[in-house]
């Protein structure tokens, strides 16, 4: 996360997924920090290619300061494809940026 949050401290960030009206939250980072690296997997039911998902990231956990989101259509990284690339986190004044890496497997 580049240029993220309002004030001059670093946060302890944490990410919540939303798809098909699930959520799912990230560990929170364990060191204040610029760069967090969360690699972990959520399962999802239901969803389809029309569907949208949101990452939205806050200081803390999901109820903390919202510090941006970002949102991918599913369409765009389904049938068993992954998405990487650099989002820009809206809904704030910052410029702030975040990496992610997206990968949809359908299961029947």
């Amino acid at each position: 996360i580049n240029n993220v949050g309002g004030s001059k401290s670093k946060p302890k960030p944490a990410a919540t997924v939303s798809v098909a009206g699930q959520n799912y939250t990230t560990t929170m980072a364990t060191e204040r920090t610029n760069k967090p690296l969360w690699d972990e997997s959520f399962l999802f039911f239901n969803v389809s290619t029309s569907e949208r998902v949101t990452v939205r990231v806050t200081d803390g956990d999901a109820r903390g300061e919202f510090l941006g989101e970002f949102g991918v259509d599913v369409s765009q990284v389904a049938q068993n494809l992954e998405m990487q690339d650099t989002f820009v986190l809206c809904g704030v004044k910052t410029n702030a940026q975040v990496f992610a890496r997206l990968k949809f497997t359908f299961m029947s």
